[in-house]
C-alpha cells in the first residue's frame, strides 16, 4: 500500500472505514498538531475493571491530567533511584545464563528475556521478587500472563463483527474475556502492597511513586503543564483516586512486559547475525564503562549502545502502527475526513520504506551515529510514537534493555547455531514478535579489561 498510494489511503477494520498514514510529514500533523485522543476501537476492558482509569485509556482533560502527574514518575532523578532494583534483577540474568551456558547448549534467548522482563515489572513495579529461574511460574506470573493474553481476546472479536452485541455485553458489565479475575488479583495486590507500607516503609518502585502521587496535592516543579481545556483548577488539585492507582499499575504491567521483551531479543539476534557491529558495541562497552555496574548514568556515556538497539527498533517496532481519532471533520492532504474515523499511522512502513532509508532492509546501527544524523528523515523513526501521547515509560524501558545488554556483553557474546532461524519469522499480531523460539549460544568472552 505505501508503494502504491504514496502518502494517504484508506482501508477497512472490519467494519469500520479506517485512514493509513504512509508519510512521516502528515506522521507529525496527526501524532502532534492535530490529534490527542485515542481511537474509539477494540476495547475489552471497557467499563469493567479499574483499568478504564489507565493512562493509555483515558481521553481529554483526565487524561491530561494523569500526563502530567505521572511523567515525573521516569524523570531521571526517579530512574536513578530504581536503578538498584534494576541491578538486583540483571544480577538474577546474569546467574541464570552462568548456569545454562555450563553444557554449552543453545539458549532461547526470546524466553530468557521474557523471564527478565517479568523480573524486573514485579521488582521496579511492585517490589516484588521473583525466582523466575529457578521455580515453576508462580501466581503472579500466571496473572500477569493472563491479563496480557486477555487483552486481545474474544470480546475485540465481537466488537470486530457485531459492534452492536459488544455494547450491549459491556452495559450488562459481562466479563467478555475473563479480565476481571486476573485484575482483580493485581487489585489486591496493590491494596496489600498499600498496607505494608503504611509504616513508612517505603520502596523506591513505581507503585511507591503512584501511591506518593496519590497524596499530593499540588503538581510538581519538574512537571510540564498540558493546558486543560475545561477547569485547570479541579485537576490542578487532585490527587490520584484508588483506581487511578490500580488501573496504572496494571497498565505498566501491559506496556512493560512482553515489548520490552521483544526489543532484547531482537537486538541480541541482530547482534548474533551480523557480528562486527556486536564486537563494536563489546568494544564500546570495554573502553567506556569495563566492569562497573551498569546504572541510570554511566550506560548515557554508551553511543553506539543506543544506535544498536535503535536500529532493532526500526527493522522490528514492537507496535506496528499509532492510532488516533478525529474529534471532528477535518481535512488532511487534500482529503475530507469525517468525525470520529480512525486515523492510524503506519511505523512499520515508515521505518523500512526505501524512501526513507538507504538499505531499509540491512541491519546497520552506524546509520544512529551522531555524525550520520543529518542523512535521516525527520519523524520516519518513531517506535515509542510522537507527540504528548508517545510512550511514558520510554526511559524506564531503555535503562532495562540497555542495562540487561550491558550485564551481559561483559562476559558473554552471542553467536547463531543450527537451530538459529535465519531470517527470523513474524508474528505480526498487535505487537509484533517473533514467531518462533530464537535460539542462539553464549560464549564466555575475554575483553581488554580482563586481561588487565
Amino acid at each position: 500500500m505505501h508503494s502504491k498510494y504514496d502518502k494517504i489511503s484508506g482501508t477497512y477494520l472490519f467494519h469500520r472505514p479506517s485512514l493509513l498514514i504512509l508519510d512521516p510529514e502528515l506522521a507529525c500533523d496527526v501524532l502532534i498538531k492535530r490529534f490527542s485522543s485515542i481511537p474509539n476501537t477494540a476495547d475489552p476492558f471497557k467499563r469493567h475493571n479499574d483499568l478504564q482509569y489507565g493512562l493509555i485509556k483515558l481521553k481529554g482533560d483526565h487524561w491530561r491530567f494523569m500526563r502530567n502527574l505521572i511523567s515525573p514518575i521516569f524523570s531521571a532523578g526517579k530512574l536513578r533511584t530504581m536503578s538498584p532494583i534494576l541491578e538486583q534483577c540483571c544480577s538474577r540474568l546474569i546467574r541464570n545464563i552462568e548456569d545454562k551456558t555450563k553444557n554449552g547448549h543453545s539458549i532461547d534467548i526470546k524466553r530468557m528475556f521474557g523471564d527478565f522482563t517479568m523480573d524486573a515489572v514485579a521488582a521496579i513495579g511492585f517490589g516484588i521478587e521473583l525466582d523466575l529461574y529457578t521455580t515453576e511460574e508462580n501466581e503472579f506470573i500466571k496473572k500477569a500472563k493472563g491479563i496480557f493474553g486477555a487483552f486481545l481476546g474474544f470480546g475485540v472479536l465481537i466488537n470486530a463483527f457485531m459492534p452492536p452485541l459488544y455494547s450491549l455485553l459491556c452495559k450488562l458489565e459481562l466479563d467478555i474475556d475473563r479480565q476481571n479475575k486476573y485484575c482483580l488479583y493485581f487489585k489486591h495486590l496493590v491494596e496489600q502492597a498499600k498496607k505494608l507500607r503504611e509504616d513508612n516503609k517505603k520502596r523506591n518502585d513505581l507503585l511507591q511513586c503512584l501511591l506518593d502521587a496519590h497524596k499530593e496535592t499540588d503538581l510538581s516543579e519538574t512537571e510540564q503543564l498540558l493546558e486543560y481545556k475545561i477547569n485547570k483548577e479541579q485537576w490542578k488539585k487532585k490527587g490520584l483516586t484508588t483506581e487511578e492507582v490500580n488501573g496504572n499499575s496494571i497498565m505498566f504491567i501491559l506496556a512493560g512486559y512482553e515489548t520490552t521483551s521483544t526489543v532484547l531479543t531482537f537486538t541480541v539476534y541482530c547482534l548474533a547475525t551480523n557480528p562486527e557491529y556486536q564486537d563494536k558495541l563489546i568494544s564500546e562497552i570495554d573502553t567506556s564503562i569495563g566492569q562497573d555496574t551498569p546504572d541510570y548514568d554511566n550506560i548515557q556515556k554508551l553511543e553506539y549502545l543506543d544506535c544498536v538497539i535503535k536500529e532493532a527498533m526500526r527493522l522490528y517496532p514492537p507496535a506496528q502502527r499509532a492510532f488516533r481519532e478525529t474529534h471532528q471533520e477535518m481535512e488532511i492532504s487534500g482529503y475530507r475526513i469525517p468525525q470520529n474515523t480512525e486515523v492510524s499511522v503506519s511505523i512499520f512502513a515508515l521505518q523500512r520504506s526505501p524512501k526513507y532509508w538507504e538499505e531499509p532492509e540491512k541491519y546497520n546501527p552506524d546509520r544512529f551515529l551522531a555524525n550520520n544524523k543529518s542523512n535521516l528523515t525527520p519523524n520516519a523513526f518513531l517506535p515509542f510514537g510522537l507527540g504528548p501521547r508517545n510512550c511514558v515509560a520510554m526511559r524506564l524501558a531503555l535503562m532495562e534493555a540497555k542495562c540487561a545488554l550491558v550485564t551481559i556483553f561483559q562476559k558473554y557474546m552471542f553467536v547463531t547455531c543450527d537451530k538459529t532461524e535465519i531470517p527470523v519469522q513474524l508474528d505480526a499480531g498487535a505487537l509484533l514478535r517473533p514467531k518462533n523460539e530464537i535460539f542462539l549460544k553464549m560464549e564466555k568472552r575475554k575483553s581488554k579489561v580482563f586481561d588487565h
